[in-house]
């Protein structure tokens, strides 16, 4: 063994043991659901008002965002999806202190969607709610997933 290679953290595992058989239908599923959270999150930022319609589109732009980095990595434990999420959108929220989102939206309008324009600390808090949300039912279902065999169906008798 190698001396120098790191050990593997002893806290969460880097991946819960996800077969890869069911890899490909993992991604499948988590695409359809963040294809169905960019129909509800643009639905809530058509038609909602006010301080509930902003939470609730941000608690959904880091559902998507999560389900977007478990798509990139399926195998990887939802704990570590949801912190990988969480500081991606912290950055952009904090991204949004320079201005630099606000002048993009400003020619770009469409670039608000993703990068947002102004800084708010109830941002961050939101992204957190979407993310412990999606992160729960996400290793609730891996854990469901894990308990089925692995293989054809055989009847029972």
């Amino acid at each position: 063994m190698d001396p120098t290679a790191s050990a593997p953290d002893p806290g969460i595992p880097p991946h819960d043991g996800l077969p890869r058989s069911r890899t490909l239908r993992r991604r499948l599923a988590l695409g359809s659901a963040a294809l169905v959270t960019i129909v509800a999150g643009l639905s809530v930022h058509t038609q909602a008002t006010g301080a509930p319609g902003d939470i609730a589109g941000d608690a959904l732009y880091a559902v998507l965002v999560y389900l977007v980095v478990a798509v990139i990595a399926p195998r990887v434990h939802p704990v570590r999806v949801g912190l990988v999420a969480l500081v991606l959108c912290a950055a952009v929220e904090l991204f949004q202190l320079t201005g630099v989102p606000l002048s993009i939206a400003s020619t770009f309008p469409p670039a608000a969607l993703l990068l947002g324009s102004t800084f708010s600390p109830v941002d961050l808090l939101a992204y957190a709610a979407g993310i412990a949300v999606v992160t729960a039912l996400d290793a609730t279902a891996r854990r469901a997933l894990r308990a089925r065999p692995v293989g054809p169906r055989t009847p029972e008798r």
